[in-house]
């Protein structure tokens, strides 16, 4: 399973483990959490270097750690919305706790 975690105060998303819904290329749970993963670190790396703000992201296999400041908000919370939908639609692949 797929476990997702916003901690609010520390403005960071943290993304870990397998969502196991289907083979290795054919996740369809693993692939949309993926591709929400994907544009939330491209988004904090073009910050990062555009805006010199205060972010921080690491991806390794299996987990995700996304950190921001006061002016990735919005976009944190879009990502954040996405997840919901995916553990809304696929409850026993993917799991949402606010921290």
């Amino acid at each position: 399973m797929i476990h997702c975690t916003y901690r609010r105060d520390k403005r960071e998303i943290v993304i870990e483990g397998h969502a196991c819904y289907s083979f290795k290329g054919t996740d369809i749970v693993c692939s949309a959490v993926t591709a929400l993963e994907y544009t939330l670190n491209a988004y904090i790396e073009k910050v990062r270097l555009t805006d010199n703000l205060p972010v921080e992201n690491s991806m390794g296999d299996a987990k995700g750690v996304f950190s921001g400041c006061p002016e990735t908000d919005e976009v944190f919370e879009a990502i954040w919305n996405g997840l919901l939908l995916i553990a809304n639609s696929y409850p026993k692949y993917c799991s949402c706790w606010v921290g």
